[in-house]
């Protein structure tokens, strides 16, 4: 038992070693030394299955005389293209002498030109014993570039990973983002209506952010840094007044808008919003309609028409804006001169102030801007080497001198060009204000009419309400066929004088067979009465803001009243018949009440 694992072990040993020998032996074939000599300086390895006609190619390739010298041309063994990749494909050649830095294996090259870039090819400098290089081999270096490529990939690859993650957090931030914001802007919904009423530069500025919704047919304004315009006399003020308006409730946020015009307290928080980088809506409590926004501006109207100091001391303001803006745009447009340096502008202001109070108008302050203008340029223009901003403060200084010299002179009125726009805020205002001057001249003409006719009489003058406590002198309710002159005011605010029976003043004042004419009169100064329908229509459309309004002028209180209200004399001399002072007074409140109502905006 022991013999026949002996055997076995014998037989195993002398089969390895037969391969080996035989694995030698092919390695050998595949093998030639150059020179063939005892100091051989190449060797050519030959690539398994190479044919023999390939094998004497490369050998004819590789044969040299000495370093520097071949024994072949390339050309000579063939096409140089076909030669080479033939040569490249069956064999490559090992500097025996030449040690690689890094491995200390010989260098390989696998055609000539690799060999001639080693700059050792040469009888004189080719190594005839063994010499490390100082630069690695080909092998090292493939390797090092193939080591350097995986590592660039691996890290391109963590970045890729990182940057996805990166990623990944910003899209999940932003969702957040989006979503806290989304939720803020929905809680305006929800805000109560605005308890208190606007200051009046706040007032103006929502008018007119209204007026242009209205007029453009939008639901939203701004966003003020993509106006080309202001609203007020600076930009600065315009924000601040924005955020005053969110603040009392008046006005909200709305899309389009981005996270960045919004303030997070952190991803999940809203703090606030840039009041200069979203649109703004009339708050949602408010109402979304267009004919909500019209209640409002009218509102607006009547709130700054009823403080017409605030008014004239906005107007102002604006005059001044315009002016100054008229001042810089007409030095930078026209002249191509710096603009009013910023220590120059309090100057300016109180210059164009003062001219304003001393009675110009701002056409003729727009006039003296523009000679003050002209003549700094002229003096620059004569000047040399003058800096940057001279002339343009200089126009400044000689404003003054300019507004001095006009006080007592008289002063042309200068339009404002299309080139100078003026705040938007400056056209409502002026409206505004042109509205308030008409109003207080018919108010004035109807108190003096009051007080000539009041010298007539000197009872004191009483609303009697009730139908029982009717003076016996009263218009009856019963039809009558006298003819009389009276006044009719409809529910369109028009005022006509009509002379007619009884009965049909009271079928145009009813306006049904269900309904009766009540009378009240007005006793003592105005010896009028006034005659409603009974009961009173309830529709919108029947409002009579303009009889009411002459109500309360001719009587001190304010009554609402619905449809056609008829105007007669009290006392039956002449059967009740409007007297020509009590028809010139009756016109002169009806001017009065129809200017103040009158909305701006019509459907």
């Amino acid at each position: 038992m022991g013999n026949r694992k002996r055997r076995q072990k014998r037989q195993h040993e002398n089969t390895r070693k037969k391969e080996l020998r035989k694995a030698r032996a092919q390695q050998a074939a595949r093998r030639t030394l150059l020179p063939d000599s005892d100091h051989p300086l190449l060797e050519v390895v030959f690539q398994e299955g190479a044919t023999a006609q390939d094998r004497k190619l490369c050998l004819d390739y590789w044969s040299f005389t000495q370093p520097g010298e071949w024994t072949h041309r390339v050309v000579d063994l063939g096409p140089s293209p076909q030669t080479t990749k033939t040569v490249q494909a069956s064999s490559h050649a090992t500097v025996l002498t030449l040690v690689c830095l890094q491995c200390a294996e010989p260098f390989t090259v696998r055609n000539r030109t690799e060999l001639a870039s080693l700059r050792i090819w040469h009888a004189d400098s080719f190594p005839r014993s063994e010499q490390t290089s100082r630069t690695p081999c080909p092998a090292c270096r493939e390797e090092a570039a193939h080591t350097r490529e995986l590592r660039q990939r691996q890290e391109a690859a963590e970045q890729r990973r990182a940057a996805e993650q990166t990623q990944q957090e910003k899209e999940a931030d932003l969702a957040s983002r989006v979503d806290a914001a989304s939720k803020w802007l929905a809680r305006h919904a929800e805000r109560p209506e605005p308890d208190e009423l606007p200051e009046p530069a706040a007032a103006l500025t929502l008018l007119t952010m209204l007026t242009i919704m209205i007029t453009s047919d939008t639901v939203s304004f701004g966003p003020l840094n993509k106006l080309s315009y202001r609203l007020g006399p600076t930009a600065g003020s315009d924000g601040e007044i924005l955020a005053e308006l969110h603040a009392q409730g008046w006005i909200a946020p709305t899309l389009p808008a981005t996270t960045a015009d919004f303030v997070f307290a952190d991803k999940n928080t809203v703090e606030a919003v840039y009041t200069k980088n979203v649109p703004w809506r009339l708050a949602h409590a408010c109402g979304d309609t267009s004919e909500d926004r019209q209640n409002i501006a009218e509102h607006l109207r009547l709130l700054l028409l009823d403080d017409p100091d605030s008014l004239r001391k906005l107007t102002e303001d604006l005059n001044v804006a315009t002016a100054i803006t008229y001042l810089n745009s007409l030095l930078v447009t026209k002249y191509n001169e710096a603009p009013l340096p910023e220590h120059r502008l309090p100057d300016a202001h109180t210059y164009f102030r003062q001219a304003l109070h001393r009675g110009f108008t701002i056409g003729q302050t727009l006039a003296v801007a523009w000679s003050a203008a002209a003549s700094a340029v002229a003096w620059g223009q004569r000047t040399p080497g003058l800096k940057p901003g001279a002339v343009s403060s200089a126009a400044v200084t000689n404003l003054e001198r300019r507004l001095g010299f006009a006080r007592d002179r008289e002063v042309p009125e200068y339009d404002l060009p299309h080139w100078a726009t003026p705040p938007a805020n400056y056209s409502t205002a002026t409206r505004l204000l042109e509205q308030h001057e008409a109003e207080s001249h018919a108010l004035a003409r109807f108190r003096s009419l009051q007080q000539r006719i009041a010298t007539r009489e000197t009872e004191e003058l009483e609303l009697i309400g009730d139908l029982a406590d009717a003076q016996e002198d009263a218009l009856p309710n019963r039809p009558s066929t006298e003819q009389i002159t009276y006044g009719l005011i409809t529910p369109d605010g028009e005022l006509r004088f009509r002379t007619g029976k009884t009965e049909e003043m009271a079928y145009e004042v009813s306006m049904s067979a269900d309904r009766e004419m009540l009378s009240i009169p007005f006793k003592a100064a105005f010896d009028m009465n006034v005659h409603i329908a009974d009961p009173q229509p309830s529709t919108p459309a029947s409002a009579n803001s303009v009889a009411s309004s002459v109500m309360h002028l001719l009587t001190g209180r304010l009554l609402p009243v619905n449809g056609p209200v008829a105007f007669t004399a009290a006392t039956p001399a002449h059967n009740h018949t409007l007297r020509s002072d009590q028809q010139e007074m009756l016109q002169a409140a009806h001017t009065v009440a129809k200017m103040r109502n009158t909305p701006m905006f019509t459907s």
